[in-house]
């Protein structure tokens, strides 16, 4: 009998080594930037809505209406 042909895989774990695989993947980092916009999105929104609420408090005009909702 013949010992079985060493690959790669074998090789680097027999080194105590393993290959590096990417965690996030081509189609899997396109939806991470989707996340990403809507998150940022989500923060610029909150930003305003706390901006026109302070701007209230500190005038005691009434700034809100149906563009600010």
């Amino acid at each position: 009998m013949s010992s079985p042909v060493p690959t790669q895989a074998t090789e680097s774990l027999a080194r105590g080594r393993r290959k590096y695989v990417k965690a996030v993947g081509p189609r899997l980092r396109l939806l991470l930037y989707l996340v990403f916009a809507l998150t940022a999105l989500l923060a610029a929104n909150s930003g305003y809505l706390a901006s026109i609420t302070a701007l209230e408090w500190a005038t005691e005009k009434t700034y809100q209406n149906f563009f600010y909702q």
